[in-house]
């Protein structure tokens, strides 16, 4: 009898471990499937709060581009432009080309954002091209200049000038634009293949990455002191920016 309780006994004491078991290995189940759902959840309400952020963004923009004061700066600047894209740029060698008539843009769409700085950049592109042709007018560079301004616009307007910010604003464009779009619409046009025309394009940008940042680095930061002065601008804090 003593064996026979204590056999039961152990098969009790199994009985009650599977039981226990059982039901710790449910709950594990239930939080290794509940997991990806509280993540996904999470990634939701951050995606939602970012689009509602780009939201405001570009409402606010185009609030800018009602201002008698941004339509007035945006001509000069535009005149500026093009008197730039006449005179200044200076040219080391094959690949390096500083120019400076792109930094007017650069300075739209800090001051005013995305969506002053996409119409701004493809209406400059069109009256750059009436005043000092330059091949055949193709619509995708326009484009480009569009979509320059929207990136540009997106992640420096109304931010603390940082070369951070820059770099990363720079990088894009080079990326998706220059190496990208600008090499397509060059093979379309004159009918030469895309790998070989990006080679050079693409050293070309690894070059001018840090120097095109770094003027850019000390155009925005002086404009955008000289822009406060006059009250075209209030520029976003960072406890702002983190809000």
């Amino acid at each position: 009898m003593p064996c026979e309780q204590g056999v039961v006994t152990r098969t009790k004491n199994k009985s009650i471990a599977f039981v226990c078991d059982t039901g710790f290995a449910s709950r594990c189940c239930i939080k290794v499937f509940m997991s990806p759902l509280c993540g996904f959840r999470k990634l939701l309400r951050k995606e939602a709060f970012f689009m509602q952020k780009l939201k405001e963004l570009y409402q606010h923009s185009l609030k800018e581009f009602c201002n008698t004061k941004t339509v007035v700066l945006c001509g000069i600047l535009a005149a500026l432009a093009i008197v730039l894209s006449m005179v200044a740029s200076i040219q080391f060698g094959p690949y390096i080309r500083i120019g400076f008539s792109g930094l007017p843009n650069r300075i739209v769409e800090f001051l005013f954002g995305p969506v002053v700085g996409c119409l701004f950049g493809g209406a400059l592109d069109f009256l750059k091209y009436i005043v000092k042709p330059d091949g055949p007018f193709f619509f995708g560079f326009t484009f480009n200049a569009m979509l320059s301004g929207l990136i540009y616009g997106t992640l420096l307007y109304r931010r603390p000038v940082s070369i951070k910010r820059i770099v990363i604003a720079e990088f894009i464009v080079k990326l998706v634009i220059n190496c990208g779009l600008n090499t397509l619409w060059l093979s379309m046009l004159y009918g030469k293949g895309f790998i070989a025309l990006i080679g050079p394009r693409i050293i070309k940008n690894i070059i001018m990455l840090p120097i095109d940042s770094i003027i850019l680095l000390f155009t925005l930061t002086y404009a955008g002191k000289i822009a406060a002065k006059f009250g075209f601008f209030t520029m976003k804090t960072r406890s702002e920016e983190c809000a």
